[in-house]
C-alpha cells in the first residue's frame, strides 16, 4: 500500500491525508489519463509487465494491493 500512496503523493501532488485505501480512484479525484499514468507508474516502480495491470475508476487502493499481489503470486 505504501507504494501506491507514494506515487499517487509525487506524481499527482496529494496529500497523504486524504489518500484512504477505502476511497476509490474516481473519489481521489482521478480521471482516465490520470489511472494510466498511475498504472504505469505501479508497473515500473514495482518491475511488473507493462499493461499486466488494470485499472479501473471504480477500483479501492486496497483492490489495486490485491491486484498487485496476484500478480507477484503469479510469477
Amino acid at each position: 500500500m505504501n507504494e501506491i500512496k507514494s506515487i499517487l503523493i509525487n506524481m499527482f501532488e496529494m496529500e497523504e491525508d486524504s489518500i484512504s485505501e477505502n476511497k476509490t480512484l474516481e473519489e481521489l479525484g482521478l480521471d482516465s489519463i490520470s489511472i494510466v499514468e498511475l498504472q504505469s507508474g505501479l508497473e515500473a516502480t514495482l518491475g511488473l509487465p507493462s499493461e499486466s495491470l488494470s485499472l479501473m475508476s471504480e477500483m479501492t487502493l486496497e483492490d489495486i494491493e490485491n491486484s498487485i499481489e496476484r500478480l507477484k503470486n503469479d510469477k
